[in-house]
């Protein structure tokens, strides 16, 4: 005799949302560039060295942009 049982929803990381604004980074096609990268990340490494990497490019991270990124390392963790 089978017991048919739903299957349990697993438990998902929600995404963060992530928003650069125009102000910091104002060419289109980098900001596109940049949230690409943030999608590929896949560990923690990978974004402290983005943080180097806008920090040089763009100067300091607005604070929406640390909200983002901590997000991003939150999902990862």
């Amino acid at each position: 005799n089978l017991v048919h049982r739903k299957p349990q929803p697993k438990t998902k990381k929600e995404i963060p949302i992530l928003y650069i604004p125009d102000s910091y980074i104002e060419n289109y096609r980098e900001r596109i560039a940049i949230y690409r990268k943030i999608s590929s990340l896949t560990t923690l490494l990978d974004i402290e060295n983005l943080e180097d990497e806008l920090i040089d490019r763009y100067g300091d991270m607005p604070k929406i942009v640390e909200n983002n990124i901590n997000g991003v390392k939150k999902y990862l963790n």
